[in-house]
């Protein structure tokens, strides 16, 4: 019995060693420790954060400048019954065709226009919808065993991506616009990849019909996406073969079906104007502007190269991972997971190029593009979260990620301190986060530090447990801002409380007028005052009004070298509202007369 019970022992002692060694071999090969978190609870926790990452303050705050009013007011002046050609204080705005207009006035009328900022939930559906739409992209691409592992951490990345968050929680175009490009290029994939037959000419239909639906939503660029993306998948495969399975012979006939009564009816209504607006001013002028142009943001050609890493925020360190290991470590991809990576790149660099080449640019005409290079971050968080991507590289990148939660955790706390120190003038953000409490900047700095920490310590041998100390610090800088950064800049871009002091001081009867308004102006006073504005040219027309009765005059300085305000005080008014200082932009009602 006792020999027994010795073997016993002795098969214990057995067991526990090579349970030791077996962790041991684990780690030294790369590969995570049995004490790892499990795969099941990272994707729970994934998926837990990005639902509340894309919660958070969609509807506590006002509309923000320089966009959001503008959108929201076409939005309820298309509700009022502008359904053809939405109107900017009742003049034709035809930047973009009206789908997402139309969308945004559907909930106003059923959710009422007086909180314009619940227009965003148009915003916050294509948001999350777009993360759905590039998780199953990334499946399908990455077909096989890990499909769904790189599914779920792509969707993750473009979660985490700084310019397509900030779309999905701000009223614009281009959220719903990267939703139907995504989708286009996801059915176009399917049928290329499936058998002739019925099955890939409704794939076919839906991928141009998704096109055709990005182009209501934005214009020409929405067709151009899924286009760069079948040219792509030709180079990259070095076959014509992709586009002829793709279909396009069906994209015409399907956009005429989408666009054309909308189309017809434009030129019913706007004739040869309409057309003109859509077609020249806003599409070809802003890729090879006119003289005639005036949409700014003529930009140089380089303009996207130093904003890329910004836009991307923490996904540019997983993008930079995976194209890392494209370089140098090849083969540990696997033939499959190269093509993959090499399309989704070349996607994303014929966009690039694209978007560079063109004369108007903004970060935000990067977002239908950033689906492609979020999955691309996707395969180096899927590698490292296995244990796959192991190298000193690797570890250091996630260190960087870390520690970017952990200083921007830190930033409320530091501008506080440089207000309280005098380093911090009056008006400047660190002024307006000073009067916030100091418990959740705190908390903020304290926590979103010991996330850091915790990633470092468990990087090397339990990367899952790295993964998800990262994402709980992400999830408490997003809370730290919900109750810091969103206040002080909601304090200094939002219009309400102005457009609506002035609504209430101008008389019902008695126009508005401005001095070569710009959008932002004539939308903040339809939006809030629920008032049309009456364009001046130049403030010499001021003379003639004065003279005729009392006149209410806004008058809007974007930059201290405007000097709108000083040339309509030579007319003798009085401001009544003065609103702005220490701001970009600050705006005055002037009264002239009785």
């Amino acid at each position: 019995m006792s020999d027994n019970a010795g073997q016993g022992g002795a098969s214990t002692a057995a067991s526990a060693i090579e349970r030791n060694q077996a962790a041991r071999s684990a780690r030294s090969q790369g590969q995570p420790a049995a004490r790892d978190l499990s795969p099941t609870l990272l994707a729970i926790l994934i998926a837990g954060l990005l639902v509340a990452l894309y919660s958070l303050s969609q509807f506590a705050h006002d509309l923000w400048t320089p966009d959001e009013p503008r959108v929201a007011a076409v939005a309820r002046e298309t509700a009022d019954g502008a359904w053809v050609a939405p109107t900017l204080n009742g003049v034709p705005f035809l930047e973009e065709p009206p789908l997402h207009a139309w969308l945004t006035a559907g909930a106003y009328t059923a959710l009422g226009s007086e909180r314009p900022e619940l227009g965003r939930l148009i915003s916050l559906l294509f948001g999350l919808g777009g993360v759905a739409l590039t998780f199953l992209l990334a499946r399908d691409v990455f077909a096989g065993e890990q499909s769904r592992s790189t599914a779920m951490f792509a969707a993750l990345a473009l979660g985490l991506c700084l310019e397509y968050f900030a779309v999905s929680h701000r009223l614009l175009t281009d959220g719903p616009l990267a939703f139907f490009t995504s989708l286009s290029a996801l059915f176009y994939w399917k049928a290329m990849n499936s058998a002739p037959g019925a099955r890939r000419i409704a794939r076919q239909l839906v991928g141009a019909g998704a096109a055709s639906l990005a182009f209501m939503t934005k214009g020409a660029v929405g067709v151009a996406v899924p286009l760069l993306f079948l040219v792509a998948v030709a180079l990259v495969r070095r076959s014509l073969a992709p586009l002829k399975a793709s279909g396009l012979w069906l994209l015409p006939p399907v956009f005429l079906l989408v666009c054309g009564p909308w189309l017809l009816l434009l030129f019913q209504d706007e004739g040869g104007a309409g057309f003109r607006a859509l077609f020249v001013e806003n599409t070809l002028w802003r890729i090879w502007p006119s003289s005639d142009y005036t949409g700014g943001h003529v930009r140089p050609f380089y303009y996207y190269l130093p904003r890329l890493v910004p836009l991307m925020g923490l996904s540019a360190v997983f993008s930079a991972g995976a194209v890392a290991r494209r370089m140098v470590s090849p083969r540990e991809l696997g033939e499959r997971d190269r093509e993959a990576v090499d399309l989704l790149l070349a996607w994303f660099g014929l966009g690039f190029l694209c978007l560079s080449l063109a004369g108007a640019k903004r970060g935000v005409y990067l977002t239908p593009f950033l689906p492609a290079l979020a999955i691309v971050g996707g395969v180096w968080l899927r590698d490292y979260a296995r244990g796959a991507a192991a190298g000193r590289l690797d570890r250091f990148l996630i260190w960087l990620a870390a520690a970017c939660v952990a200083v921007a955790g830190c930033t409320p706390m530091a501008l506080r301190l440089a207000f309280e120190a005098g380093w911090a003038p009056p008006g400047s953000p660190a002024a307006l986060m000073a009067g916030l409490g100091a418990t959740v900047w705190l908390m903020a700095a304290v926590g979103t530090i010991s996330a850091a920490l915790a990633v470092a310590f468990s990087a090397r041998r339990a990367p899952r447990l790295a993964l998800a100390s990262l994402l709980l610090g992400i999830l408490l800088l997003a809370l730290a801002a919900k109750f810091l950064i969103v206040p002080a800049v909601d304090a200094d871009k939002s219009l309400s409380a102005v457009s609506r002091r002035i609504g209430q001081i101008v008389p019902a009867d008695a126009a508005i007028y401005a001095i070569r308004p710009d959008e932002t102006t004539v939308a903040m006073l339809s939006l809030y005052a629920h008032r049309q504005t009456r364009a001046l040219a130049e403030p010499s027309e001021l003379g003639t009004l004065v003279r005729r009765g009392p006149v209410y005059l806004v008058v809007v300085d974007k930059r201290p070298d405007q000097a709108n305000f000083e040339a309509a005080r030579n007319y003798g008014g009085k401001a009544v509202v003065d609103w702005g200082q220490g701001r970009s932009r600050r705006i005055r009602l002037l009264r002239f007369g009785q």
